[in-house]
């Protein structure tokens, strides 16, 4: 994906004698749904050990560039390179000690988000969609903390995107989108060997705004 991106900005701009290219930056938030949902992790004898709960909706930023490269009067394809940083939090039940309060662990990880946007505009409209990958970068989580905690986050995942926005004096841009992940919540989770995850996949709600630059080729 990310190949692809810097191959479509390189030959972009090289055919930007007869199209419009735009480039710009771009920040926003996101929110992640899911529904209440616990798992239960076994230890090495097959016994129930921790019962791990999502706790509440995680919340992120996201902030990058952005190419736009119109293809006729109506239609343009949207490469963007994002960096995103997102939170969890959970609730983990020690279940070899019954009556002990539970305990609040966050989990802070960091992706390269690369969409690639294919989209139709009528004058300041626009719709959008197109596939998504995520790199992982970095993580941080309260979670290692626990025994027999491993993490495994696979080096790239994919989603897929799909939402409208607003042009403003042609330069200010405003988006909300809709993410649909093609992987479980916390798969990336592993206990004592074994891996788990949620039942849920993650959908996002996505909210920013940009600055386009450049000027239409003749």
């Amino acid at each position: 994906m990310f190949r692809m991106l810097c191959l479509l900005i390189f030959l972009y701009c090289g055919y930007g004698i007869s199209a419009q290219i735009n480039v710009g930056i771009k920040l926003g938030l996101a929110t992640t749904g899911f529904e209440e949902q616990q798992i239960n992790i076994l230890d090495q004898g097959g016994l129930q050990r921790f019962g791990l709960a999502l706790r509440d909706g995680s919340y992120s930023i996201h902030g990058g560039l952005m190419l736009r490269a119109r293809l006729g009067k109506v239609f343009h394809i949207q490469p963007e390179l994002l960096l995103q940083s997102n939170k969890t939090d959970y609730n983990l039940d020690d279940l070899a000690a019954p009556g002990a309060p539970a305990q609040l662990l966050t989990e802070k990880y960091q992706h390269l988000n690369l969409p690639l946007m294919l989209g139709a505009q009528w004058g300041a409209f626009r719709v959008q969609a197109g596939p998504q990958g995520h790199v992982f970068l970095s993580s941080r989580s309260d979670l290692s903390k626990v025994e027999g905690y491993q993490e495994d986050f696979e080096k790239m995942t994919l989603s897929w995107v799909a939402g409208a926005g607003i042009d403003i004096w042609k330069t200010l841009t405003i988006d909300l989108r809709y993410e649909g992940s093609l992987n479980r919540l916390g798969d990336h989770i592993r206990f004592f060997g074994n891996s788990y995850s949620f039942e849920d996949r993650p959908a996002r709600l996505l909210v920013s705004a940009g600055l386009l630059f450049g000027k239409k080729k003749r």
